[in-house]
């Protein structure tokens, strides 16, 4: 007779919002195995084992290798865990900066997007603006199928390899030759 504290495969995948092929997987790779098989050789898991299936879950949202969780796992003494702990906290730390910078790259550019999206273009004119340093790019290179967004990439990689401590957060803005804003060319910017 099944006891309440015994789970199937499947009512434990269940019942740890997990599947059935992490169970067998973690199972695999000696990370998690069932407490019994039943007298089918069915696997058996039991409640005791729910802390170690949402300290799995937890670490691999964290983006924690199943390598680290499993020497976490079988090592689970305080100076261990708390080493484990700091790592992980650093690499949130830096997911959080990285996420930060996408966050203000994308207020720049729908800020941008927003402010130019009515513009009436008879109505652009030349505005005297107090001096600003400004990084001027290498000519755009268009040739063999290279598109706005190769030359955009070029820009960055340049900002980044001369000016390393430089916030590339800031508006990149395109120029265009006299002669092509002439001809009313805005295809692609000459230069960034």
């Amino acid at each position: 007779m099944k006891t309440k504290h015994i789970f199937t495969i499947s009512e434990f995948a269940d019942f740890t919002r997990t599947t059935r092929d992490a169970l067998l997987h973690y199972e695999d790779i000696g990370l998690l195995k069932p407490v019994s098989r039943s007298g089918g050789n069915h696997r058996q898991y039991s409640y005791t084992q729910l802390a170690t299936v949402n300290l799995i879950n937890t670490f691999q949202t964290l983006g924690m290798p199943l390598s680290d969780i499993q020497k976490l796992i079988e090592n689970r003494s305080p100076a261990h865990i708390y080493e484990l702990m700091g790592s992980q906290i650093k690499h949130i730390d830096g997911t959080i900066s990285e996420w930060q910078k996408a966050k203000k790259l994308l207020c720049v550019l729908r800020e941008t997007i927003h402010s130019v999206r009515d513009v009436d273009e008879s109505a652009i004119s030349i505005q005297w603006m107090p001096q600003q340093p400004i990084t001027l790019g290498e000519q755009n290179d268009y040739s063999g199928g290279r598109d706005d967004y190769d030359a955009l990439a070029d820009f960055y990689r340049d900002c980044r390899q001369k000016y390393p401590d430089m916030d590339l957060n800031l508006s990149v803005w395109g120029m265009f030759s006299g002669e092509r804003i002439k001809r009313r060319d805005w295809r692609w910017p000459d230069r960034y």
